[in-house]
């Protein structure tokens, strides 16, 4: 069981400790049940498919449920999950480091169990191989795979709201910033060649505030880089206004 695991985050409090249990216990629960017996995966999937895997094919919500994590579609443990985030700190980076943290420890209490997973994975592949089967045991590596690094746990963390606040704060941080340089730009003091050299860092930062990929390509586009196709477009419009004029 991993009731104790978290017990040692010395930088939480108790009810922070008690929380951090009640957000990753339900995925631990899954682990738990192939950890504990992987040879079940086999003995599932074959129930659902038939004996020889003869159908040979399951949906991703069959597969879940083979591989013991078919709890976690009840949309009231997301909602559970979801509300202790919440309530866990305002600050999105320190439930994120005992998210982390007790991850971890998770790993740390159950290698030699997972040690044996692998071991049990490779028989299942060449099971599934034998049988012309292959995209059998890929299906439910994939899944065992995302689930390992509580996957289901950390996607929910990314809907909760100290994160959303947390981001909101970022992007008119860095929508004032982007300002202060535009009035610089205007005396000459930022270039568009400078602003593409300091990207890559301000791009790191926002990914480790935890934006993803698309949310900082769309500041980049419509918040970062956009002042120059308004100037460009601005420009034009003068130019043109000046020949009606000589006209």
């Amino acid at each position: 069981m991993t009731n104790y695991i978290g017990e040692g985050l010395d930088f939480l409090d108790k009810r922070q400790q008690n929380a951090i249990y009640d957000i990753m216990n339900h995925e631990a629960e899954g682990l738990e049940y192939i950890l504990d017996d992987p040879e079940s995966i086999l003995d599932e999937i074959l129930l659902m498919v038939g004996g020889e895997l003869k159908v040979g094919k399951l949906t991703d919500k069959q597969m879940e449920e083979a591989c013991g994590f078919g709890h976690l579609y009840q949309e009231t443990k997301r909602k559970r999950v979801l509300k202790n985030i919440n309530n866990f700190d305002p600050d999105p980076k320190l439930i994120k480091r005992a998210m982390d943290e007790w991850q971890l420890d998770f790993h740390r209490e159950y290698d030699g169990l997972m040690e044996e997973l692998d071991e049990y994975m490779e028989t299942f592949r060449k099971y599934c191989e034998k049988r012309d089967k292959l995209e059998i045991f890929n299906q439910a590596k994939k899944i065992i795979d995302h689930h390992l690094r509580f996957g289901w746990t950390y996607d929910i963390f990314e809907d909760c709201e100290p994160l959303k606040v947390s981001k909101v704060k970022k992007i008119q941080s860095l929508q004032r910033g982007n300002k202060s340089r535009l009035s610089s730009k205007a005396v000459g003091k930022v270039t568009v060649k400078q602003k593409r050299k300091d990207w890559p860092k301000l791009r790191k930062s926002m990914l480790d505030e935890g934006f993803t990929e698309e949310e900082t390509q769309s500041f980049y586009d419509n918040n970062y880089m956009a002042s120059r196709k308004k100037t460009k477009k601005r420009s034009r419009k003068k130019t043109k206004k000046k020949k009606e004029n000589k006209n």
